[in-house]
């Protein structure tokens, strides 16, 4: 039953087209690249950061949370965090650290992640529809 739960787990951080049971280094090190990448990203979002100061506007903080964009960005970057450290996580199992290994098994991480992984996903295609078909003005 363990071993059952331990490879279920797994599935969360390899590759799915990878034959080997170890965490790849390279897909530990994409996951982090994309996460500081989704978290840059919604800095500058945050921070107004790349707006002329001819378009800033007075009450961008509080129209923020408004828009369905901010609100995509802001699950894929929770997603893409959580990915990351479950990577880690599990290439510390793969390494015998009995402490994280401990934390991983019962950790309900995962649940989170895959409900995370679904709402972000499913924002990324209603937003992308939703822009083209509606907002997009050629």
């Amino acid at each position: 039953m363990k071993n059952e739960i331990l490879r279920k787990l797994c599935k969360f951080s390899q590759l799915q087209w990878q034959r080997s049971k170890q965490v790849k280094i390279i897909y530990l090190l994409y996951r982090w690249l994309a996460a500081i990448l989704f978290l840059a990203v919604l800095s500058c979002s945050l921070l107004d950061i790349g707006r002329s100061e001819s378009e800033h506007y007075e009450n961008h903080y509080a129209k923020w949370w408004i828009y369905l964009t901010h609100w995509g960005l802001l699950a894929c970057t929770l997603q893409a965090w959580l990915a990351a450290w479950i990577v880690t996580q599990g290439m510390m199992v793969d390494r015998d650290d009995f402490e994280i290994q401990r934390q991983a098994k019962t950790s309900r991480l995962h649940r989170l992640y895959w409900v995370l992984y679904t709402i972000a996903t499913v924002y990324s295609f209603i937003i992308t529809i939703c822009y083209w078909t509606i907002v997009h003005n050629p």
